[in-house]
């Protein structure tokens, strides 16, 4: 007859298993864990959190003319605004505690020109609503979500979350150019089309910048005209460490441009008379010298340019004469008459 199982020798075994784990710690938030912007949680304590979140706005600013658009400003800015609730303890990975029940808001205010001028989490109660255009600037908000009355503690059903994401804001404001007008300064003039000076165009954008030798103590620089629309960069001390070595182009340049069009605009330049080529092959520049170290330049800078993405393909295109007219009031506008 077989021994009967005895099961006391094995009644430790769970016990003495556990005691031999490495204990386990639990962080309540990991720290590599970003949570939804804005989302609500239930919390102990009878508390509810709200994560960080933000505002991110865009004005865009046409200007028309009879024939249409003629130009545009302001897609490629968009500014980050933090709730001030937030900003004490700014940190993307942090909650904030709710001190109310009922709805939440994102909440914010701008001047008559969009601009944002005060963000802020707040409820429970609808904040005011003003749209612009409007002399008193405008005020907006978003419902983040609900918080039930008298919800605490893990009571996950109290809450209704109608956003989990930052908030995203484009503000589009038109101007309707006079076709008729005649206003532009003493430096040049459209209010004649048999006017030669008029038919030549102004005198280019500029940049206005302190410059200590002119008696009024500035000058103007200016932007570069093309057939096509062209961003340029400048690579600048590239090391030279082989007679052929591929050198990756920033991702930022690719970024913007339109793809396949950036080429070597300028010829790399050392810090030896010896001649270095230089192509582009996908994300990289090919650099090819001398196989011979000592006739190496040490490094050498180059210029890149591309065609800005979105507008591939533009080759000088036509315009009429009221949209010239119309460019030139709009450029001319800078040069307020002395």
């Amino acid at each position: 007859m077989e021994d009967e199982l005895n099961l006391d020798q094995y009644s430790n075994i769970d016990t003495e298993w556990k005691a031999d784990q490495p204990e386990v710690e639990v962080f309540e938030d990991d720290p590599a864990y970003k949570p939804f912007p804005f989302a609500l949680r239930p919390a102990p304590d009878e508390q509810i959190h709200i994560y960080f979140g933000v505002l991110v706005h865009q004005i865009n600013k046409m200007y028309f003319s009879s024939d249409g658009l003629v130009s545009q400003t302001g897609l490629l800015d968009p500014e980050i605004f933090v709730p001030s609730n937030f900003v004490v303890d700014e940190n993307r990975y942090r909650f904030y505690t709710l001190n109310w029940r009922g709805d939440v808001y994102l909440y914010w205010e701008t001047d008559s020109e969009g601009n944002v001028t005060l963000c802020d989490v707040r409820g429970p109660a609808a904040p005011p609503s003003r749209s612009l255009p409007n002399d008193l600037g405008g005020q907006f908000s978003v419902r983040l979500g609900t918080v039930a009355s008298g919800a605490a503690g893990y009571e996950i059903d109290s809450l209704d979350q109608n956003i989990s994401t930052d908030v995203y804001w484009l503000s589009a404001f038109g101007e309707q150019l006079d076709d008729t007008g005649s206003d532009s300064s003493s430096d040049s003039s459209s209010a004649s089309s048999s006017d030669s000076e008029s038919d030549s165009g102004s005198d280019k954008s500029t940049a206005i910048v302190p410059m200590p030798w002119h008696k009024k103590g500035y000058g103007a620089l200016f932007t570069m005209e093309s057939n096509e629309v062209l961003f340029e960069f400048v690579m600048r001390d590239i090391e030279i460490t082989d007679s052929v070595q591929y050198v990756p182009i920033s991702k930022r340049h690719l970024y913007v441009c339109a793809p396949d069009t950036i080429c070597v605009a300028g010829a790399p330049c050392g810090d030896k008379g010896l001649a270095v080529g230089a192509e582009v092959s996908g994300s990289f520049i090919i650099l090819r010298t001398s196989k011979i170290p000592f006739l190496r330049p040490n490094k050498v800078t180059l210029k890149l340019t591309g065609v800005r993405k979105g507008f591939n393909g533009m080759d000088m295109p036509e315009r009429s004469r009221t949209q010239f007219e119309a460019n030139e009031r709009f450029i001319n506008s800078a040069y307020p008459k002395e």
